[in-house]
Order: structure tokens, then C-alpha cells, then sequence
């Protein structure tokens, strides 16, 4: 593949030119995979689907650090209160992290903090959001490592916020908790 003229150099230059372009073109393919495997935020579970009944959702933010550290459920549709449940979600942080952009006329806010949890390990999913019977059911799923599992001896505080159209109807959150067995399959409780 290297150029076969008198200068050597120029035959090793050629073919570490065409590694680089192949180096290129393999970290791209995997870029675009990785993106592929993201989560959607919309529909049921985050792949996209649109169901009867489902309302469509987009994916803020989620993790394990929180400056709320009490067990706490929100929806929030103003800025003002927005602006109060950032600053103290963000509390402690250094840079504290920009709040998401949020149009409160057309959007609203839902958000979900576990509270402290004694180590790693636990994690919200937004498992749907539908309308039901006249209200707006978030069923969400709290996951725990069970007792099989090693995870860090470290405080966390899981969070969860997405955003979704406006609406006016009253809210009713369904938690669903979930131990997780890390030596099989996990245990429903």
C-alpha cells in the first residue's frame, strides 16, 4: 500500500497516513454506535415508541450525587420553583453544574430523588408516563443492589429529572422497587 519510489521516507509516511485514516474511520463507527445505544428519553421506557396512552418524555439528567438528600417526588411547571429545586439539588457542587433548559410555558418538570442511600448501587427509571383515568401516571422504578452485590461503602443520593409537555392533570407517582441480585437474575419485589 506504501509508495515505492526512491525515498523511503515518504513509503512510511503514506502508510501511517492510511493507519490514521483507518484509525479515524474505526473511532467514528464506534462513536456512532455508542450514540445509537443511547436512551431516546421518549415513550415507554426510552425507545421511542408511541403507545396509546403514553405521553413522550425527554431524559435531563440522572446520577448518584444530590444535594437533596431527603426521599422527595416533584413536579414542577414555574421557573421560580425550578430555580429553588436546582439550587438545592446543585448545592455542594463545585462548579455547581447549569440548570437545563426548561420552557415552563410549554414544559413542565418531573423529578425524583431517592434520598440518601448507605452505597452505590441504586438507580431510577423512568419506566412510563401515561394518562390514566384523569390523572398523569409516572411509574418509576427505584433498583437496590442486593446483598450479593460489591458496591462502594459511599453516600449516595439517586436522581432522576425529564421534562414533558405541560399539563394541568393531577400527578400520582408508582414506584416500583427492585433488588438487584449480581450473581443472577434480579429478584422482584
Amino acid at each position: 500500500m506504501g509508495f515505492r519510489g526512491p525515498d523511503s521516507n515518504r513509503k512510511v509516511t503514506v502508510r501511517c497516513l492510511a493507519r490514521g485514516v483507518l484509525v479515524q474511520i474505526a473511532t467514528a463507527g464506534c462513536i456512532l454506535v455508542m450514540l445509537m445505544a443511547l436512551p431516546t428519553g421518549s415513550g415507554w421506557a426510552g425507545t421511542g415508541r408511541e403507545e396509546p396512552g403514553r405521553i413522550s418524555f425527554t431524559l435531563l439528567a440522572e446520577g448518584m450525587q444530590s444535594g437533596i438528600e431527603e426521599e422527595r417526588r416533584e413536579v414542577i411547571r414555574d421557573d421560580d420553583a425550578f430555580q429553588a429545586l436546582w439550587a438545592s439539588h446543585s448545592a455542594g457542587m463545585d462548579p455547581a453544574p447549569p440548570p437545563p433548559a426548561i420552557d415552563f410555558s410549554r414544559e413542565m418538570l418531573i423529578a425524583v430523588f431517592a434520598g440518601a442511600q448507605p452505597t452505590a448501587g441504586y438507580r431510577w427509571t423512568l419506566l412510563s408516563l401515561s394518562e390514566e383515568n384523569g390523572s398523569l401516571a409516572v411509574r418509576l422504578r427505584l433498583d437496590r443492589p442486593g446483598p450479593d452485590c460489591a458496591v462502594a461503602q459511599v453516600l449516595t443520593q439517586p436522581y432522576l429529572l425529564v421534562k414533558t409537555d405541560r399539563s394541568r392533570l393531577p400527578v400520582v407517582f408508582h414506584v416500583v422497587p427492585r433488588t438487584v441480585s449480581c450473581g443472577s437474575a434480579p429478584d422482584q419485589d
